[in-house]
């Protein structure tokens, strides 16, 4: 099973935005109501966080931030990515690696990816005047809703041309048991709310329109449920 053309590709990228949204949402809710008897002071007391008056605060922001995670990957003006660097929008780029393991030369080209995503998000943050444990406590949250849908979503293996592993079998990444808790309920989040969704946005992705151009790509990428989102730039 392979990516048909560059549509298809894109649908899964902004499928991909949208789940890390909801799961960065969904912690956020965790953090802040926690079931568990004293785990907020102690979710409080690990990330350096004041009290949880500037907690519910931070949270706006957080719902403002999580918006430009990987945004710069499917925007199509022309003048977005060639200050960037790049003939072409960035996703049309990932799709021509896409069902291969990155090779050691192809590695730089990675990191220059990233460095887009990682200048938009921060000159986001600078309009926010993030103090320091709110960036270390966003940077956690963006770093974990990424990477639990990518462990989760059974499309990561046919980007990526390999296995995936869950996020919670990553023990390096989350050493403190509080983070490696939150870790573990966001992958229950996942598999409650989006993990059907997502196997039937998989089927209908790959056998449906394997060989099609798919022409309404923000429907698509996001049934169900129906949640838009804007590619900048228009028709390409």
């Amino acid at each position: 099973m392979k990516f048909e053309n560059e549509d298809q590709f894109l649908s899964h990228t902004i499928r991909h935005i949208k789940n890390v949204e909801r799961i960065s949402e969904n912690m956020m809710k965790t953090i802040i109501n926690s079931p568990i008897k004293n785990r907020s002071n102690e979710i409080l007391d690990h990330f350096d966080i004041p009290n949880m008056e500037e907690l519910q605060a931070f949270s706006k922001k957080v719902s403002k931030l999580i918006k430009v995670h990987d945004i710069a990957k499917i925007n199509n003006e022309s003048s977005f990515y060639l200050k960037h660097g790049f003939d072409e929008p960035i996703y049309k780029t990932l799709y021509k690696l896409a069902g291969t393991e990155i090779k050691a030369h192809e590695r730089g080209l990675i990191d220059k990816i990233n460095k887009v995503d990682k200048k938009e998000t921060s000159e986001l943050i600078k309009t926010l005047n993030l103090k320091p444990w709110e960036r270390r406590l966003y940077d956690f949250i963006e770093h974990t809703s990424d990477i639990v849908d990518r462990g989760c979503n059974p499309i990561t293996e046919i980007e990526m041309g390999r296995k995936v592993y869950l996020a919670s079998e990553k023990g390096s990444d989350f050493r403190p048991k509080i983070e490696h808790d939150l870790v573990l309920d966001a992958e229950d989040f996942y598999s409650k709310h989006i993990a059907r969704e997502q196997k039937i946005f998989k089927e209908f992705l790959f056998d449906n329109v394997a060989n099609s151009t798919i022409k309404n790509k923000e429907t698509l990428s996001v049934e169900p449920p129906v949640t838009n989102i804007k590619i900048k730039g228009g028709k390409r």
